[in-house]
């Protein structure tokens, strides 16, 4: 079931996500309309150190990954390796601003940090189970009022 949800996010992205892109200057952009940028690059080497860095393809509890834990399903599968360090960077900020854009889009109450906190937590869980999840994305949304 875990497997097809994945497969359906990753084929069919305009039903489950926003536009999902590789493209560094759509990237760069988002990234500058942010105005937490010390924390994003925080969070950025915080993954970095936490993943490692790996050329090549390995199991990462079942899924092909490459680089800093990127699962090759919702990247681009033609990936073999080895990458060099430049690369896995380039992957892992690529893959980790569609996650922003991701959680933005579907909770957008959420303020920037937190937008980081759940891009980050959907990086390491994916996103499918964040949304899937209803106690998760209950606390999430609770998280998303004003105190």
């Amino acid at each position: 079931m875990k497997t097809i949800f994945i497969l359906i996010f990753c084929l069919f992205p305009a039903i489950t996500q926003p536009e999902i892109t590789n493209n560094r200057q759509d990237n760069e952009k988002l990234f500058a309309q942010l105005r937490w940028n010390e924390n994003l690059q925080k969070t950025i080497e915080f993954i970095k150190v936490h993943e490692g860095l790996r050329a090549y393809v390995y199991n990462d509890n079942g899924y092909d990954a490459i680089g800093y834990g990127q699962r090759l399903a919702c990247y681009n599968k033609t990936i073999q390796g080895p990458v060099t360090k430049q690369q896995a960077e380039k992957i892992l900020f690529d893959s980790f601003a569609n996650h922003i854009r991701v959680v933005k889009f579907h909770f957008s109450k959420l303020n920037d940090n937190q937008v980081l906190a759940v891009a980050h937590l959907s990086y390491c869980v994916g996103i499918g189970f964040i949304l899937k999840n209803k106690l998760l994305n209950s606390l999430i949304l609770l998280t998303s009022f004003p105190y």
